[in-house]
């Protein structure tokens, strides 16, 4: 779905720097200081280019505005994942405990997709998100990279597995260990240790569209990568106490896909842009079983993803939350789940039936070419365009003309 219209926006996205009073270290992080950065790293970025913070909130204005006139609603998981995402994983070790095992990379990939598709099927509000990860078996042609002895990881001997987050050169000389392009894969970096922002960070994701390609990924403590009880090990000694479900993942891959804390902003509106998440005073950590209420009378969302509690505790993306996340990959990362990017990095491809567009604002009376990277033999079309002029298509590739502002979807059948 394509939002259509003329606006003129001033706004600003509000990223509200909160001091959370918490009762424990969460995730290994020294007392009082932040284990995820990855909301620190958007403000960063929102400081390197000026430009960023309107383009963020023209967006949030069309999902609002999308929203409101309802229009949004999560792709059908009925017959599968709606959205699949190729995975590369780079370990960056000095040979210590943080070389971890292919099988423990493999259990966090299948701890990314139980916590996606909610599975065994955990109690309201958790939803399957209908997005899954695939861990990529092929390379670009002519790639100076090389898996290791399973396709999808790599491994590099380097002194950079001790990052230093906040410190551009360290993140810059990271990142280019084993990079993969990032809008054909999900790069995660896998390190030793990370330094800075108070210590004992866990990990950080960069949000979609928030930074240059070559930075775009997630990078991960080895403590916090990998789950127990899974086909692949009962047992990884290395990890968390408290965290080893690869839960952690779970909630940096969230922000990777444009997902805030759940207490984002405190209890200010909008809080984390989602509207089936209570608001949340300050994160939670530990299991809580008191005191549970912070903004109001319903219960903080201990139980989801983007909180700081245990794993035993987390559980649940929400509708508002899959909405959220669907929306950003059909905008941001709409190249990376396209079915010919599956095909060129080896995860199955299904039939993908995704809306590309030239243009995702206009001033009306104005033109948006809409496309489909499906393409096969056999394919078959089905576009419907409300508002437009054609009102509907029959080929991969369509010119549509808006005669008024608006808000407008777009639906497509591919079949």
């Amino acid at each position: 779905m394509r939002t259509l219209g003329c606006l003129a926006l001033s706004l600003s996205l509000m990223l509200a720097s909160l001091a959370h009073a918490q009762d424990a270290a969460p995730w290994g992080a020294a007392p009082g200081s932040e284990p995820c950065m990855a909301e620190d790293r958007l403000e960063r970025a929102l400081t390197d280019d000026p430009t960023l913070s309107d383009r963020r909130a023209l967006y949030e204005a069309m999902i609002a505005e999308a929203q409101r006139k309802g229009l949004l609603t999560p792709r059908s998981t009925m017959s599968g994942p709606s959205y699949v995402i190729p995975v590369a994983v780079h370990i960056i070790h000095q040979n210590g405990p943080e070389n971890i095992s292919d099988a423990q990379v493999q259990s966090q990939l299948w701890a990314l997709n139980r916590d996606f598709a909610n599975t065994p099927g955990n109690p309201s509000p958790a939803v399957n998100t209908g997005i899954q990860f695939c861990l990529a078996t092929q390379l670009p042609i002519g790639s100076p990279v090389t898996w290791s002895t399973t396709p999808g990881i790599t491994r590099r001997f380097s002194s950079e597995t001790v990052h230093t987050y906040g410190l551009p050169a360290s993140e810059v000389a990271l990142k280019a260990l084993d990079y993969l392009p990032s809008n054909q894969y999900l790069n995660i970096w896998v390190v030793q240790t990370i330094q800075g922002g108070g210590g004992g960070v866990a990990g950080y994701a960069t949000f979609p569209g928030a930074v240059p390609a070559a930075l775009d990924g997630i990078v991960i403590r080895y403590t916090c990568f990998g789950s127990d009880n899974t086909p692949y090990g009962v047992s990884w000694p290395s990890l968390l106490p408290g965290n080893n479900f690869g839960k952690i993942m779970s909630h940096e891959v969230g922000h990777y896909l444009d997902l805030f804390h759940t207490f984002h902003g405190g209890c200010a509106v909008p809080g984390d842009q989602v509207a089936d998440t209570p608001a949340e005073q300050a994160a939670r950590t530990g299991c809580p079983t008191t005191g549970l209420t912070s903004c109001t009378l319903v219960n903080d969302p201990i139980e989801n993803f983007m909180d700081y509690t245990n794993d035993v505790c987390r559980f649940a993306f929400t509708a508002g939350q899959t909405t959220r996340m669907q929306n950003a990959i059909a905008y941001y990362r709409s190249t990376l789940v396209s079915a010919q990017n599956l095909i060129d990095v080896g995860c199955p491809s299904g039939l993908n039936a995704l809306i590309q567009a030239s243009r995702s604002q206009i001033c009306a009376p104005d033109a948006v070419q809409f496309t489909t990277p499906a393409a096969g033999a056999g394919y078959t079309y089905a576009w419907s365009f409300p508002g437009g002029t054609p009102s509907s298509a029959s080929t991969q590739t369509a010119n549509v003309t808006y005669p008024s502002a608006g808000v407008f979807p777009v639906t497509l059948t591919v079949t």
